[in-house]
This record gives structure tokens, sequence and C-alpha cells, in this order.
């Protein structure tokens, strides 16, 4: 896997990236029967946290955990994701 920063190098691929992510089509999530956490921090400039909201309501085992700052990266939240996760895959019998 590659890191994200610097961003320099893929400088010309993130309009792409925002054409391909806006016209993706809606995907079954009530599809999905696996324990799911979704995590997002309301403040996220890619406005991942709608979409961890949506996706907690639609799929079946997924568990939503919402922050009100923190970023794109959850900062300040990393321990607080971390152990709702484990709880989660602990709980599934999964972990």
């Amino acid at each position: 896997m590659e890191p994200t920063l610097p961003a320099r190098p893929r400088r010309l691929g993130l309009p792409n990236d925002g054409v391909v992510v806006s016209s993706l089509p809606r995907y079954e999530l009530e599809t999905i029967a696996a324990p799911t956490p979704a995590i997002g921090d309301a403040d996220c400039l890619f406005g991942t946290f709608e979409g961890a909201r949506c996706a907690a309501d639609h799929i079946l085992n997924a568990r939503f955990n919402g922050h009100p700052n923190g970023g794109h990266m959850l900062v300040g939240h990393h321990a607080d994701a971390s152990s709702k996760i484990v709880k989660l895959l602990k709980r599934s019998g999964r972990f």
C-alpha cells in the first residue's frame, strides 16, 4: 500500500477522484452481513461523516461511531474508534 502523503505525486489524479466518487452507483448495502464499523468525524472535509452514518443505517451488523471533530484522520479519537472496532469484532465472534 502506498502512502497518501505527500499528495504532490497524485495531484493530477485528484480531480478524477472527485468525478469518479460523485458518479458511483448506489451499492446494495443491505446485502452486507459482516460486522461493519462505520466511523466518521463531522468536520471531515471529505464528507465521510454522513456516508458512514448512511452505511450504518443500511448495513445489518454495522455500528456507527461519530465524533464532532477530529477531521478525516480522526485526530484525538483513535483510541475510542479502535476500542469500538475491537468490541464489534469480539461480539461477532470474529476476533
